[in-house]
């Protein structure tokens, strides 16, 4: 007797393209994530630099000037000071595109720094 596959013929092409586009979305997720850590660790450099431009007793224009050296124009940069300390937040939009940005909406990463600032006695 012969063996035959009968109703199985391209069995393997119809899963392959169910899967295929959720596969290209993961992906898509996962380089998006990498995105948003690189543009986090920028985000906490920025707010310690200003923190530390604050604690040196600069204007809050360059407080924002240097913190704008290290994360691009579009962030958000706040200098607050009380109490003897300054704080300098920085929220940094992530970019995504395409479906994944509608799925996710505005999407964005923030850090904040503390230092004592050095102007007060």
């Amino acid at each position: 007797m012969k063996a035959t596959r009968g109703s199985d013929d391209g069995f393997v092409t119809a899963e392959t393209a169910v899967l295929l586009p959720a596969l290209v979305l993961v992906v898509a997720a996962l380089l998006v994530i990498v995105h948003a850590a690189s543009l986090q660790t920028m985000a906490q450099d920025a707010a310690a630099l200003g923190a530390r431009t604050a604690a040196r007793g600069e204007a809050d224009p360059q407080v924002r000037a240097a913190a704008h050296r290290v994360v691009a124009q579009d962030a958000d940069v706040t200098v607050g000071r009380a109490g003897g300390l300054v704080t300098v937040d920085v929220r940094v939009p992530v970019a995504v595109g395409g479906p994944l940005g509608r799925l996710l909406g505005a999407v964005s990463v923030s850090a904040r720094s503390v230092a004592a600032d050095e102007a007060v006695p």
